[in-house]
């Protein structure tokens, strides 16, 4: 058996701003882009 090596594909940045987008979408509701870096549950900020 072969042990596969996992691999992060996302930061935890990324995973934040996920995280707010999926919640929204729960109640069907679409966000900007700036309301998802807003609603992330960790600072994120905005890069250029």
């Amino acid at each position: 058996m072969i042990a596969a090596r996992q691999t992060e594909y996302f930061k935890e940045v990324d995973k934040a701003v996920l995280r707010a987008i999926m919640y929204f979408d729960v109640f069907n509701y679409p966000i900007t882009a700036e309301e998802a870096l807003a609603f992330a549950p960790m600072p994120v900020e905005k890069s250029t």
